[in-house]
């Protein structure tokens, strides 16, 4: 069993194996990681200020725990746990790397908390932040939960093979692709913002305001649902085009397929953005949501002066067809 306090700031350069026991170091101060570490059972790393690691390896054969009094920052690390890991800052908490738990994993920041990597759990992973919460480019097997207490921004692939829940205090901002084998639940109470394909086997949408973006005619924000699909306390829905965006006429975008859909109505759709030369159209129906954009000049409704006129036109080269006939 190996054991280490230490008043001040502690260094550990190098690594220490420590097989069948259990491992822990306490300091002060600042800790600072870079190495090694392998033990049977246990392994605890906890700071009285910030802890950090770099190109690091920690395998635990039962808990391994590591816990910084402020800010606790892992690059190119893995951490690997016979059975529960976490990870839990004071104030804020980055995470490169790999993280794998036979049974939960947990990181927790009082602040802010970014996270990009592979995650592997037997029950689920945890990814809570006091403020805002920032997902990179992230693989978990198993069920994920993420909690923002204002903000989610998640700005990396994200790919889950279980469930999946994301929530917001305020805002929720989904800028890269997300994959969720199972069911996906999304809440923002102020506004959830979809820049990129959004696929799940089920989806619960609990938000005020929805916006979809729209950057090219091939990379969009969208849902992609195979079973059912609900919205809940929408009250208005806004898709956002991109400066530049070229329009065609005809131009159809998928914003929702799913198996089934409630929740969404034609009344609740603004666009922002558009071409002063175009209009839109919203379809609306059990199973899908499309917006059309057309050419205002090809599907004009002529004014009622001129509609009045060519009326009166049609009415004329009829009777005189008739007379002709007579």
């Amino acid at each position: 069993k190996l054991s280490a306090t230490v008043g001040g700031d502690t260094q550990v350069v190098g690594g220490f194996i420590n097989a069948g026991q259990a491992a822990s170091v306490t300091t002060g101060g600042a800790m600072s990681f870079k190495g090694v570490a392998t033990v049977g059972t246990g392994l605890l790393l906890s700071a009285g200020t910030t802890l950090s690691g770099n190109s690091l390896a920690l395998t635990a054969g039962n808990i391994a725990s590591l816990t910084a009094g402020t800010d606790l920052s892992l690059a190119v690390a893995s951490v690997v746990a016979g059975g529960a890991a976490s990870l839990t800052a004071g104030h804020d908490l980055a995470f490169a790397g790999n993280a794998q738990s036979a049974q939960s994993f947990s990181a927790l920041a009082s602040h802010g908390l970014n996270f990009s990597g592979s995650i592997k759990v037997g029950t689920g992973a945890d990814l809570t932040a006091g403020s805002g919460l920032t997902l990179g480019s992230t693989q978990v097997q198993g069920n994920l939960a993420l909690t923002g207490g204002t903000s989610v921004h998640i700005s990396g692939p994200l790919s889950v093979t279980g469930n999946a829940s994301v929530s917001a205090g305020n805002d929720l901002y989904v800028g890269a692709e997300v994959k969720v084998t199972q069911a996906l639940s999304l809440s923002a109470p102020v506004r959830l913002e979809i820049a990129a394909m959004v696929e799940s086997k089920r989806l619960a949408v609990a938000s005020q305001q929805l916006e979809f973006d729209i950057g090219t005619p091939t990379s969009f924000g969208g849902f992609r649902v195979t079973q059912t699909a609900s919205f809940d306390g929408l009250d208005a829905i806004l898709v956002n085009f991109a400066n530049g965006f070229s329009f065609l006429d005809g131009e159809v975008f998928d914003l929702v397929a799913a198996g089934t859909l409630s929740g969404i109505t034609e009344a609740m759709f603004s666009v922002h953005n558009l071409n002063a030369n175009f209009g839109y159209a919203v379809a609306v129906d059990a199973t899908s949501v499309r917006l059309t954009v057309l050419a205002k000049d090809r599907h004009a409704v002529p004014e009622p002066a001129t509609l009045a006129l060519l009326l009166l036109a049609c009415a004329a080269a009829t009777l005189a067809a008739r007379r002709r006939r007579h």
